[in-house]
């Protein structure tokens, strides 16, 4: 009997929670469909392009989709459970609370070690080759979509200007090029009376090696955190416009980075002017480390909070679960904000709101009504 009523309880919880997580990762692509549905159109995507992209985007999401899928999952189903009066017939049969809760604890094991698993390779290789997709479809139109006298912006942190464009871009007279750095402190402003276009074929990712050589120009290199300005006059100058070491903008992001680059990345990053780099890794890092432990937290939040009192008793879990859920998030994110000011340590950043929320559904585990 007991083995069946568990096995019932695991198989009720995962309709739910796998439709939970089509709803939230839906929910969430949607934010950045506009930035596929605007490749696809001006770049003529075939559906198969178009089919990897949305795969890969919603990959990357799964971290923040599956703890808040585990969590609606459990109360939908404890809700339900109480409703249909199986929670009281499963009380007349002597079930523990503890025994109750094991399959769903079970269940939530098993999806944080399946999270942890998709972080530490499967979703960061989803979402450099998401990045990458996007750019090498933007790049397509690179050397015929360059115009005489008209600012060229689809290369990420690039904008190039030209007075006069060539056989598509391979001659070009008058050149303006202004660089950014991902993280905004740099700034590179580049002038040439001339310069074209070299193609170098592609590299594994399918990205194209572009560079544009220079002749007879400056460079204005500006440090916004020191505020020095330095200045080069050169004959002769190649700049990378997509290049595997070139660093084209959003390609080489921490979130891109296997577990174990992410390891070598901190170790690397020690200089004082490296400080900045080296807490944004970090906080990636834990972030992933973390997400496992959110899924268990939220499974005995779920069951806690999911199980109805007894009738003639009023219930606001619906009410309970948002408060709960705001500030939990709101205290990552400002936890979060104060480790990227170097005021906390990235680990205790991610794990005090997951401590928190598993000292709430403790509480609330230990005075869950077992016995009226």
């Amino acid at each position: 009997m007991f083995k069946i009523i568990q096995r019932y309880l695991a198989v009720t919880f995962i309709p739910p929670f796998f439709l939970s997580v089509i709803f939230f990762t839906c929910f969430l692509l949607t934010f950045d469909l506009f930035k596929i549905m605007n490749v696809v159109i001006n770049k003529g995507v075939d559906l198969p392009t178009m089919l990897i992209l949305i795969k890969d985007l919603a990959l990357s999401f799964m971290p923040m989709a599956i703890p808040l899928s585990v969590l609606f999952a459990m109360l939908y189903t404890m809700n339900k459970m109480s409703e249909d009066s199986e929670v009281i017939a499963m009380r007349s049969f002597g079930f523990s609370k503890h025994k109750l809760f094991l399959p769903f604890l079970i269940m939530g094991i098993f999806i944080a070690l399946s999270i942890f698993s998709l972080n530490r390779n499967i979703i960061p290789i989803a979402y450099k080759q998401f990045a990458n997709i996007v750019i090498k479809l933007s790049s397509k139109g690179t050397v015929s979509d360059l115009k005489s006298e008209t600012f060229f912006t689809e290369i990420p942190n690039i904008t190039l200007f030209a007075g006069k464009v060539y056989n598509q871009g391979k001659r070009m007279d008058n050149v303006f090029i202004h660089f950014k750095s991902p993280d905004n402190q740099v700034e590179r402003i580049i002038f040439s009376q001339k310069g074209g276009l070299v193609h170098e074929g592609e590299d594994d990712w399918g990205l194209p090696q572009l560079r544009l050589h220079l002749e007879n120009g400056n460079i204005t290199k500006i440090e916004k955190a020191t505020r020095d300005v330095e200045k080069v006059i050169f004959e002769e100058y190649d700049f990378p416009l997509f290049s595997r070491d070139s660093d084209p903008g959003f390609i080489t992001k921490d979130s891109m980075k296997t577990n174990v680059q992410l390891i070598e990345r901190i170790a690397t990053l020690t200089k004082v002017e490296q400080k900045k780099d080296k807490r944004k890794a970090e906080l990636e890092y834990w972030s992933r480390i973390n997400a496992p432990f959110q899924c268990l937290v939220f499974v005995l939040l779920g069951f806690t909070l999911g199980i109805k009192k007894a009738r003639g008793r009023s219930s606001n879990t619906g009410v309970l679960v948002l408060i709960v859920l705001i500030v939990y998030y709101s205290l990552l994110f400002f936890c979060i904000s104060l480790s990227k000011k170097d005021i906390l340590l990235a680990s205790f950043a991610n794990f005090a709101p997951t401590l928190l929320a598993f000292i709430v559904g403790a509480y609330f585990y230990r005075k869950l009504d077992w016995v009226s």
